[in-house]
């Protein structure tokens, strides 16, 4: 409940333009993914969010887009697939229509995550390979790219690529993000330990 206090907060804060950009608002609501996503509240802010943002998109036209990409990720976590396929390719289409790469590659990564979880690996790497490589480049949207990271890592080590896996996973937890994100640190760890035991590197795993 607390998160969607905040974040209720800060849409109220943004509303009355004392936020200049929706990114600020969305950090905060990606801090808290996993959470939000079984929270009925913070669901219904969200989509409260999403019709203010698509009626306020000449003052914020970024805003939409972010709303479009973080709701299709919530549904995508709450096991909503075809919602969230439905969300994630229109902010795909929507930040290509303005040439936003970055926000194109964010959105690569929770579409291809989408298609690791419904088992099309080929897909999921496609998007996420992609998504992965401009957001490397760039420095932008740093939860995505923790985020794919982490699930390519684990395509990796599943399929027996280690080394690949090994350097996603160590990659992940060096990306600068704020300390609020545990869950995603424990799980990239967890994923090191998992290539070090496939490796027979037992007290590396430890």
């Amino acid at each position: 409940m607390q998160q969607v206090e905040k974040t209720e907060q800060l849409f109220e804060e943004l509303k009355a333009g004392r936020i200049i950009t929706g990114e600020v608002l969305f950090e905060a609501i990606w801090l808290n993914f996993a959470t939000l996503a079984r929270e009925p509240e913070a669901r219904s802010l969200l989509y409260n969010i999403y019709e203010w943002s698509k009626a306020h998109t000449e003052k914020y036209p970024e805003l939409f887009e972010l709303t479009n990409l973080t709701i299709g990720t919530i549904e995508f976590l709450a096991d909503n697939f075809d919602e969230a396929m439905k969300y994630l390719n229109t902010a795909h289409l929507l930040f290509a229509d303005k040439g936003n790469e970055d926000g194109v590659a964010a959105t690569f990564i929770s579409i291809g995550y989408v298609y690791r979880t419904t088992g099309e690996i080929d897909l999921a790497l496609k998007h996420g390979l992609q998504g992965l490589e401009q957001l490397v480049r760039t420095g932008k949207y740093k939860l995505f790219r923790i985020l794919g990271c982490y699930w390519i890592g684990s395509v990796y080590t599943e399929t027996g690529h280690l080394d690949d896996a090994l350097h996603l996973f160590k990659s992940g937890l060096m990306v600068a993000y704020p300390a609020g994100l545990k869950s995603m640190g424990a799980r990239l760890t967890n994923g090191i330990a998992g290539v070090y035991m496939k490796q027979k590197s037992y007290s590396l795993a430890l």
